[in-house]
């Protein structure tokens, strides 16, 4: 028995097995797991008794402007049993010795789950720096981002666009997955790309900025979520500031921080038809509903997006 421990419990308006592909899928928890701000890379996930998770998480730029703060995690999962609990070790810059032990265990409540998450400690004290810390705080956050994530925008409610492009699969694959042809297209007509970072991979980072002519660029950032090759991306976006950090739009305070977005690619007779929807996640209802009165603008916006991806696959013909 642990000599002390830290609970937090939360009901999220999904059913327990999507609840577990959000903790046990990649290109799900990258997009949500840690507080408030943070964002994580994964670089390997075993999910299996004795596999391992290694991800570094990213910390918020602090108020004075300095550069957020790297941490190296690893997790290994010592207990599995689907979709209804999980138990692991939990480390970080020592690779050999655990900083303390959890469990996650999801209550099937119909179309709802109650997720409870317990730190195991190895003493009181443990227990009372880990609460200084803001264990208890970044514990809450952490499973309302889980829960903003798995209950994101209904589908009947996001945004929609899609196109129909004169080239192949493979060439319009290419222009989304690779760095230096993303960079001759994204962006409303008019504007330019400058590209800062582009990782394509599950938890990957692109920061970027638009730029037009005598205006300030206006930068923008990805987290990559779920990548299946020539068929789907999944992603979260929103703007930011050049060092990367999420800020709020620039031409109003309500819009939402992040919107969830999948693009689809099929072709059928040579042509290959690029199909968007989205929707805001981790929003108020104030931010949902700004999303939506602005459908006019996100579809001349994303219109003249294609229309630049158009033009660049015909030069590239």
């Amino acid at each position: 028995m642990p000599a002390a421990e830290i609970t937090t419990t939360r009901t999220v308006h999904a059913p327990r097995q999507r609840v577990w592909d959000m903790l046990t899928q990649a290109e799900h928890i990258a997009l949500w797991w840690g507080p408030n701000g943070f964002t994580n890379t994964i670089q390997s996930m075993d999910v299996r008794e004795g596999g391992l998770w290694r991800y570094v998480m990213h910390g918020p730029a602090g108020a004075d402007g300095s550069p957020g703060t790297d941490y190296t995690n690893w997790i290994r999962y010592t207990t599995l049993t689907p979709p209804a609990h999980m138990a692991y070790a939990h480390g970080g810059d020592d690779p050999e010795h655990a900083e303390f032990h959890a469990t996650i265990d999801l209550q099937d409540l119909g179309e709802r789950t109650q997720v409870t998450l317990r730190l195991l400690l190895a003493s009181p004290e443990q227990q009372a720096q880990l609460v200084a810390a803001g264990a208890v705080q970044g514990a809450e956050q952490t499973l309302a981002r889980l829960g903003a994530y798995v209950s994101a925008t209904p589908d009947a409610e996001c945004f929609r666009i899609s196109h129909s492009f004169n080239a192949p699969l493979a060439a319009v694959w290419q222009a989304w997955s690779e760095p230096a042809r993303f960079a001759q297209w994204w962006g409303p007509g008019g504007s330019t790309l400058q590209l800062k970072t582009m990782d394509f991979q599950p938890g990957g980072l692109l920061h970027y900025a638009m730029c037009w002519g005598g205006v300030p660029a206006m930068w923008g950032k990805f987290v990559y979520g779920q990548i299946v090759p020539q068929q789907r991306i999944v992603f979260t976006n929103g703007f930011s500031n050049e060092a990367g950090d999420t800020t709020r739009a620039p031409f109003f305070d309500d819009w939402p921080l992040q919107v969830l977005n999948t693009v689809t690619f099929t072709e059928e007779g040579g042509q290959t038809t690029v199909a968007l929807h989205g929707g805001p996640i981790c929003a108020t209802p104030a931010e949902r509903s700004r999303f939506a009165e602005n459908f006019e603008s996100m579809l001349q916006g994303f219109g003249g997006t294609f229309a630049q991806l158009e033009a660049y696959l015909l030069r590239k013909e």
